[in-house]
């Protein structure tokens, strides 16, 4: 994989040349649920964000949210019980909520 720093931002290209990610950003409130995480939910978290940035993300369980009026844009990934609705912005990706999957879609 090769680097280079563009501005302020590190740009990752893979073999084919695709540029593969990202900024990771996560919003107060998000880090505040990661913050409360049990550990080994935390290192499986940080491992899917991981697979994302890196342009790996086959694997895992993701899908647009539904039903919500004006996040058309957002996502949501499955990580065990809990879900984390992010959204990806040219090449940041924004983490907004992350919480068990009973409440992540409540005050979104």
């Amino acid at each position: 994989m090769l680097s280079k720093t563009v501005g302020e931002e590190q740009v990752h290209k893979g073999i084919s040349g695709r540029i593969i990610m990202k900024n990771i950003r996560i919003h107060p409130k998000a880090l505040k649920e990661f913050r409360e995480l049990p550990s080994g939910t935390k290192k499986k978290v940080k491992d899917a964000l991981q697979a994302i940035a890196e342009g790996s993300e086959r694997s895992l369980d993701i899908a647009k949210t539904r039903g919500k009026k004006g996040k058309e844009d957002m996502m949501r990934l499955r990580v065990g019980d809990h879900r984390i609705i992010f959204k990806i912005d040219r090449r940041t990706l924004w983490m907004i909520r992350i919480a068990d999957r009973s409440k992540v879609y409540k005050d979104l």
